[in-house]
């Protein structure tokens, strides 16, 4: 039977945050506009974030990088 560690469930979880954290911090950089006929325009814009939209997305990178060092340190390495 094999031993369960703390790092097992806590390294893919935080992996999994961690990007859902960049992602959503990318999101919230992006605005999309509908042009004539059909058209879409995308553009990056950093000077639309305020600390507001980026607050979640920061605390998600750091609860992933959080959960991603206590993996690494419960399983000794």
């Amino acid at each position: 039977m094999q031993e369960f560690h703390l790092s097992d469930p806590s390294v893919p979880i935080g992996g999994v945050v961690l990007i859902a954290g960049i992602s959503l911090l990318f999101h919230q950089a992006i605005s999309i506009r509908r042009l004539k006929r059909g058209k879409i325009h995308a553009e990056f814009n950093l000077r639309a974030l305020s600390v507001r939209s980026v607050y979640p997305a920061v605390v998600m990178i750091v609860a992933g990088v959080l959960l991603l060092a206590v993996g690494s340190f419960a399983n000794g390495h």
